[in-house]
This record gives structure tokens, C-alpha cells and sequence, in this order.
């Protein structure tokens, strides 16, 4: 699909259907970064996604080493 890049003040910006963002789960944020010049959209994580898992992992490590 060809799209348009428009000036969105000193910007650039792109419109993306909503139909296709819903396919890929996208919420109200992405991550953006470039790989190997491309541009890669991602739908954006939870900020604390994952870290209670982390963390139950870090203490059980701490009590095998410890003995409290």
C-alpha cells in the first residue's frame, strides 16, 4: 500500500488505517526505531510489563543464596 508522508508542523507524519492497527494490536502508543534504515513500528509495552515475574525470579535467586 502507497501511502502519503505529510508536513505536520515541522514534522513529518503518516495515517495509518485503523483497520491495519487493529490487526497488529495496536493501542493509543507504539514504539518507533530504525533497523537497517526501515523504520519499525511496534505496539508500545506496559512500562512495568514483566516486572513482578522479574522480580519473584530475583528473590527466589536472593533466598537460594542467603539464608535469612
Amino acid at each position: 500500500m502507497r501511502i502519503v508522508i505529510a508536513q505536520v508542523g515541522n514534522s513529518k507524519g503518516v495515517r495509518i488505517p485503523k483497520a491495519m492497527l487493529e490487526a497488529c494490536g495496536f493501542g493509543a502508543e507504539a514504539e518507533i526505531e530504525v533497523k537497517r534504515g526501515t523504520i519499525v513500528l511496534t505496539p508500545a509495552s506496559g512500562v512495568r510489563e514483566g516486572w513482578r515475574e522479574a522480580a519473584s525470579e530475583n528473590k527466589k535467586e536472593l533466598e537460594a543464596k542467603w539464608e535469612w
